[in-house]
């Protein structure tokens, strides 16, 4: 295998649609086998990291598209009795940057990643334990199903999420979808926020998008694509 990096739109073909049938996520044997020679040389190819960091992010495709994976090496436990951090992937575009997270974050040592771009907003990734909301046996592996309806979710996540409550009549299009054998809360916010979200290993694990109001008219599409990307890889 040579390090030329792989298009990312060509893997994406090579597995198949899901539900939506425009939205390709991946399991962790696909990225393996069908995008292991993406991850190698997108990480090679990447821009260099900001010390402390390890960069995830494959190289743009021609379409501009990049894949991110949650790099094994990546530090951080997020808190004491933590279990190790499964790897996660979603798909971007050029001009989306990784920014080094802090404590001092309003959503303190629960964002686990964040990205901006200047033309298209900003993303964040979220892990939280779920005995923020209720006390599983150990060793179960309940799924978002199983602690929370969809809208009890949001209304729970939102002050953290956006900084604001949300009600019912701020949200546009509540609903959920299966990835990878795992059900997604999906949410399109009145307050240009695009959110996914599910639970694995007694972990929630959020993806949030937000823009402003110019930003959320010309980029829904590309927000939303990202969202419905998201996927763990169990």
């Amino acid at each position: 295998m040579t390090n030329a990096s792989f298009p990312v739109s060509h893997l994406l073909m090579q597995l198949p649609p899901d539900r939506n049938n425009n939205i390709r996520t991946f399991t962790r044997r696909q990225i393996s086998v069908v995008g292991g020679g993406l991850y190698f040389a997108g990480s090679m190819n990447a821009s260099a990291s900001t010390a402390g960091r390890v960069p995830g992010l494959s190289a743009p495709d021609d379409n501009g598209e990049r894949l991110y994976k949650r790099p094994v090496e990546k530090s951080g436990g997020h808190g004491v009795g933590w279990s190790e951090i499964t790897p996660y992937t979603f798909v971007t575009y050029t001009g989306w940057e990784e920014k080094p997270v802090s404590i001092a974050d309003p959503e303190g040592t629960e964002i686990d990643a964040k990205f901006v771009s200047e033309a298209e907003g900003e993303l964040k990734v979220l892990l939280a334990p779920i005995l923020r909301f209720a006390d599983f046996p150990d060793g179960s592996n309940p799924q978002i199903q199983d602690i929370l309806s969809p809208a009890s979710f949001i209304q729970g996540f939102a002050p953290e999420l956006i900084g604001d409550p949300v009600q019912p009549e701020d949200v546009l299009n509540m609903y959920s979808d299966t990835r990878g054998g795992l059900v997604f809360y999906n949410y399109e916010l009145k307050s240009h926020w695009i959110i996914s979200a599910t639970v694995y290993q007694r972990r929630v694990y959020i993806i949030a998008l937000h823009g402003t109001a110019l930003q959320w008219k010309r980029n829904f599409d590309r927000m939303k694509r990202t969202a419905l990307s998201f996927c763990i890889l169990i």
